[in-house]
């Protein structure tokens, strides 16, 4: 290992035509600790500098006037001795495979994609540098060292496997080999969970929670095959010369017992999770092609559960495009107006009168029929988009409610319940935000309900706690939505300022289809009456389950058996045709 001071002392050469990114490549590495830094916003100076600094790392800008990053390089290397090994870090924000390729051939040893992020200039740069010197030792003094360089090169430093760069030239070696017959396969795993290991324990721990993985990765494997370490939690198996594909799952099988076995970290026994996906090589694959095979095969393991391994069928990378196509298309669906909402009527079953709506999200979307929330919600969930299209239903539905009491001033309307994503209730502003849109809208705060799910209460309990009471404080309602699926006891009910439950329809449909059961049913009733929470039985269909409801002390409930979602007219109408409960639910 290079020192510190060693590395810091290194002679670097900035070549960029933006005298704001120069500046910004000064300062990052001034606070790095180098202070050998020369530069120039004129490529045509490059040589002269070169020639007269002989640098150890040149910062190269590929899009400049004059001379572009591609003929600098050409120009550096009519300069450079035989055999001298000079690390040029290119600087681009163009990063498809032709401009890499391109890069790579001219003399490129690494890449920064723009805009710059501080850690990372510093960590390229003290890792060309340290090559840089690593060469000169090589060639100057010690011949042992040289070994050690190429380990280096093309090992994982804390496992001691094969890196991605290793791995990717044998596959490529397999892939040949493949094209005369002979089968190959690669595996691709994740470990499930890594980061709460990291978060919980510490990084040390994490790290050796990778090592031991990669014990078993290689004692459960062929002693033939190549086990490399490709990412911080992800590992790769490269199976070449296998006569059947079922070769290939007795090894994915011995993987999979080889992680069950607990992993004693600081005291505690860490059960080891894959997910893993399984690609056989084709003669026509690159080695692109097949890494990406795996990967994709990985991506549906770890969406059917985790914990699993699937073998790659060229349907999922289709529908892995669809899914990307999708995600893109619902980042835009806002702006082009394609989101609407519909509102589904909550009655009191006594009675039968409407005391509240639920507003439900809907797209229209273009090209493709998506019936229900369902259908795009998990995928905004999973991206994120769930914040911005949360706070933009929150603030229509309010809006609707808004209207329709000014419409109807003798005060009969409902309560307007909203759902809430976990994510939203993350963001340390999302309180503020239901506040400002409450007092943009107009809407009186215990005319408004909040629906959480189970899930999300305890996903982050302490700052969750926190942003409900907040939202408490506002004035307004907040219920547990698809109650008795997840994990809350009665401690955790207790410990949330929750006024509604709201019984999952999984219970309800169970009262019409398992001889009339309505135990469950009747425990979460229990429960809420105990803590004088109201409770709402969502799915109603039959007749049948409206009365077991009513039997069991439920108060109130949604469900086709009284409405569809309907658009907000619709519901109007509806208050017209049914006597609308002077309540809040």
């Amino acid at each position: 290992m290079i020192s510190d001071e060693i590395v810091k002392r290194a002679r670097i050469l900035i070549v960029d035509d933006e005298q704001a990114n120069v500046r910004l490549l000064e300062r990052l590495l001034l606070t790095g600790g180098h202070t050998e830094v020369w530069s120039t916003t004129d490529s045509r100076e490059a040589l002269t500098l070169f020639s007269e600094m002989h640098p150890d790392l040149v910062l190269l800008d590929l899009q400049m006037p004059h001379l572009d990053g591609f003929a600098v390089m050409e120009q550096l290397r009519t300069k450079m001795s035989a055999g001298e090994f000079l690390p040029i870090l290119v600087l681009t924000a163009d990063t498809t495979r032709e401009t890499k390729d391109r890069a790579l051939s001219c003399g490129a040893k690494d890449f920064l994609t723009k805009p710059l992020e501080r850690g990372e200039v510093l960590l390229r740069t003290r890792n060309l540098i340290e090559t840089r010197y690593l060469h000169l030792a090589l060639k100057d003094e010690n011949r042992a060292l040289e070994a050690k360089l190429m380990h280096q090169a093309f090992h994982d430093s804390l496992t001691g496997l094969a890196n991605r760069a290793l791995f990717r030239d044998r596959v490529a070696h397999a892939i040949a080999r493949a094209a005369r017959g002979e089968q190959v396969a690669i595996l691709l795993l994740d470990l499930d969970d890594f980061k709460s290991v990291n978060d919980s324990l510490g990084h040390i721990e994490g790290d050796r929670l990778l090592e031991v993985v990669a014990e078993r990765l290689l004692k459960a494997t062929r002693g033939c095959d190549t086990v490399a370490r490709v990412g911080g939690d992800e590992f790769a198996v490269l199976l070449a010369g296998l006569q059947h594909h079922s070769e290939a799952m007795i090894v994915v099988n011995r993987i999979v017992e080889s992680m069950r076995t607990p992993v004693p970290l600081r005291g505690r026994e860490v059960f080891v999770r894959v997910s893993m996906g399984v690609a056989y090589a084709r003669v026509e694959d690159t080695v692109n092609e097949l890494i990406r095979n795996a990967d994709v095969a990985m991506y549906r393991a770890k969406g059917e559960g985790r914990g699993r391994h699937a073998v790659f069928e060229p349907s999922m990378y289709t529908e892995l495009l669809e899914r990307l196509q999708l995600e893109d298309d619902l980042r835009h669906a806002i702006e082009r107006g394609e989101l609407h909402v519909v509102y589904q009527p909550i009655v009191d079953l006594a009675s039968g009168t409407v005391t509240g709506v639920e507003a439900l999200a809907r797209w229209h979307h273009p090209e493709r029929e998506i019936p229900t929330g369902a259908d795009f919600i998990p995928l905004a969930e999973e991206t994120g988009l769930i914040v911005p299209i949360g706070g933009w239903m929150l603030a229509q539905a309010c809006k609707q409610a808004r209207t329709w009491q000014l419409e109807h001033p003798e005060g009969l309307v409902p309560a307007m319940s909203v759902n809430v994503s976990v994510r939203q209730l993350q963001e340390p502003t999302f309180a503020s935000e239901v506040a400002a849109v409450l007092t943009e809208t107009q809407l009186p705060p215990e005319f408004l309900i909040l629906e959480i799910t189970e899930s999300a209460l305890i996903a982050d309990t302490t700052s969750v706690l926190d942003r409900l009471h907040e939202l408490k404080a506002l004035g307004i309602k907040l219920a547990i939505d698809d109650f008795g699926t997840g994990y809350c006891n009665l401690a955790y009910l207790q410990r949330f300022p929750i006024d509604i439950l709201k019984i999952d329809k999984s219970f309800i449909f169970d009262m019409a289809t398992n001889g009339g059961n309505t135990t469950l049913a009747s425990t979460i009733v229990d429960l809420a009456t105990q803590l004088d929470l109201r409770t709402v039985a969502e799915g109603v269909e039959h007749a049948e389950q409206r009365e077991q409801l009513i039997a069991l002390g439920c108060g109130y409930a949604q469900g086709y058996l009284f409405a569809k979602p309907m658009p907000a007219d619709a519901v109007q109408a509806l208050f017209g045709a049914l006597a609308v409960a002077k309540t809040s639910a």
